[in-house]
């Protein structure tokens, strides 16, 4: 996984076998609506889902970016199989603001952190 802002800038490396990582993020734009507020998100900068299926893990990095993370914490608990990554916006400090839920916590991963 790369940064949005610095495609550059390595921020994981993941082996996945049967499973499906998707992405979400501000790096097209604010194209993200809220549908609480009707505004775009601009909270988070990115969010990343893995989940057992494509559609899945799509539908759910989408969600990820709009929820809030006792809900995502709490979907990821309930739903073993899935997990959020999240990159808040303004993040200065990746490393610290990095913020994993479910799934992501029990893969062998190569955080930069």
């Amino acid at each position: 996984l790369s940064h949005p802002r610095d495609p550059q800038q390595q921020l994981a490396r993941l082996a996945l076998r049967e499973m499906s990582l998707s992405g979400s993020g501000l790096q097209k734009g604010a194209h993200i609506i809220d549908p609480r507020s009707g505004y775009p998100v601009t909270e988070r900068l990115a969010a990343w889902s893995l989940a057992p299926t494509g559609a899945l893990s799509d539908a759910l990095s989408t969600a990820w970016m709009i929820m809030t993370p006792e809900a995502i914490d709490h979907y990821c608990r309930t739903h073993p199989t899935t997990g959020a990554l999240l990159l808040p916006d303004g993040s200065s400090d990746i490393s610290f603001s990095l913020q994993r839920y479910g799934f992501f916590n029990e893969l062998h991963t190569d955080f930069t952190d």
